[in-house]
């Protein structure tokens, strides 16, 4: 019925629509403010976001109370980034698999195996068409870079990656992410303090965003105050700590044209690569959807009517058909009251004759 479908609309297609707005909002800030902070304003300043940042934990390790009981139980993040240099066609050169954790309750492990003939390349592509919770690709400083997808079931937190765990030497030697390889060494959000599962710089992170971030996407109040905080230059990691904490000089404007870039980057939003191939679709489902259901409701408008039409037929009064009958009747009666009047009269005349 009509309370049916009004509530499949609410907890279904306008969930799924919100959750697409949010997944496009903190792609949009956290790719931005990846970038923005690496680079140098004006002012030489630096480590500024562009987009302010509302993250659901307050503490710097990340950890959260997921449970609500008042105690910290787990580790809200994001974004991770390896600390290595690498490219796509990269051979890895040993061999072993991935464990994303299940992506339903109960459910099976996300498993990715590798080998040692495969390509950085490969092992993306292969993480990206599973239902790991997790997206993967290169950032803009050529680093192996992990994402939390929109979750399959709803019971699990949105924008929170579950779990990551190598049984090789993929997330250990090559990217620079993990600490230790096997189950001891993974990263797992139902702990406290897993940041330290991690062998990265604090930039290299970014934790959890607060519910609906499409709702409060805003540009950083600093930079509204003072626009020489923008930071268009581009920098270099001078300490060697991993941060970008020098920068290029004067009349460079490398970072402002990486952010531009980022229309077109294949930077993974859920399973579209980029931040316009995901806009696409996201408009395009939702116009399929609108005009399916406008055709559906047409069609069944059509049947009602014709089911109308048809009781009308079977049961129906038609007042032009019976208002045609009465008159049609009405002469026949007068006719026959005639053709007995003439006979009548023969019959009479007859007897007369007779007489």
């Amino acid at each position: 019925g009509e309370l049916a479908g009004l509530i499949s609309v609410r907890d279904e297609d306008l969930k799924k629509a919100i959750d697409n707005l949010d997944a496009l909002a903190i792609n949009l800030i956290d790719a931005t403010n990846e970038i923005h902070k690496d680079g140098f304003g004006l002012n030489l300043s630096t480590d500024i976001e562009f987009f302010k940042q509302n993250y659901i934990t307050p503490y710097a390790n990340g950890d959260y109370d997921f449970n609500n009981d008042g105690t910290p139980d787990g580790t809200a993040i994001f974004r991770v980034s390896g600390t290595q240099t690498i490219n796509l066609d990269t051979v890895i050169g040993s061999s072993g698999y991935l464990n994303f954790g299940p992506s339903y309750y109960g459910g099976n492990d996300v498993i990715i195996y590798y080998n040692s003939n495969d390509t950085v390349k490969d092992v993306i592509d292969r993480i990206n068409k599973s239902d790991a919770n997790v997206v993967a690709y290169i950032n803009h400083k050529n680093q192996v870079t992990f994402k939390a997808r929109i979750p399959l079931d709803n019971r699990f937190p949105m924008f929170v990656i579950r779990h990551i765990e190598d049984s090789g030497n993929f997330l250990v030697g090559i990217t620079g992410l993990l600490v230790n390889s096997g189950p001891e060494g993974a990263f797992d959000y139902r702990g406290t303090n897993q940041i330290l599962k991690f062998n990265v710089p604090s930039n290299n992170f970014s934790f959890t965003p607060e519910k609906h971030p499409s709702a409060w996407i805003d540009i950083n109040e600093k930079i509204v105050f003072n626009p020489d905080l923008i930071a268009a230059a581009g920098g270099y990691d001078y300490n060697g700590d991993g941060n970008i904490d020098k920068a290029n000089g004067l009349a460079d404007n490398r970072n402002a044209l990486l952010i531009a870039e980022l229309r077109h980057k294949q930077i993974m939003i859920e399973h579209q690569s980029t931040l316009q191939d995901f806009f696409k679709a996201m408009v395009g489902e939702i116009g399929t959807k609108s005009e399916t259901a406008k055709i559906n409701f047409e069609k069944n408008q059509n049947v009602v009517q014709s089911l109308e039409n048809l009781r009308e037929k079977i049961s129906g009064v038609n007042i032009d058909e019976e208002l045609t009958k009465m008159l049609m009747y009405q002469h026949g009666y007068n006719a026959s009251a005639r053709l007995i009047t003439t006979i009548d009269r023969m019959i009479e005349t007859l007897i007369r004759m007779g007489a």
